[in-house]
């Protein structure tokens, strides 16, 4: 991070004093000017860094160890599969819901 704060620093004064001979301006606010400029870029360069990352992770992108845990966990757990308790027709069962109000 102190790299990118000497780079920012070191190139926005030939930027800003270059500005000021472009556009004719007073070389001060031309330096500030470019090295808000330069902040700005790399703020935003970080934060879709930042946001490219955490949609990585959030769609499953995962490494190949990470990945063998989830299925190892997965059939530990009897590979999803969820039984209702006892007396409780389960999602699939074909006396569940609307059907099974229907014949009482």
């Amino acid at each position: 991070m102190a790299a990118i704060a000497a780079t920012v620093g070191a190139l926005s004064a030939p930027l800003g004093i270059w500005g000021a001979y472009v556009f004719d301006a007073p070389a001060g606010p031309a330096i500030v000017l470019a090295a808000a400029a330069l902040f700005g870029a790399t703020s935003t360069g970080a934060a879709l860094q930042h946001a490219r990352s955490s949609f990585n992770r959030a769609s499953g992108s995962m490494s190949a160890a990470a990945q063998g845990g989830r299925q190892a966990a997965w059939r530990a757990t009897g590979g999803g599969a969820t039984s209702a308790p006892s007396g409780v027709p389960s999602s699939s069962s074909p006396t569940s819901g609307a059907a099974a109000a229907r014949r009482r």
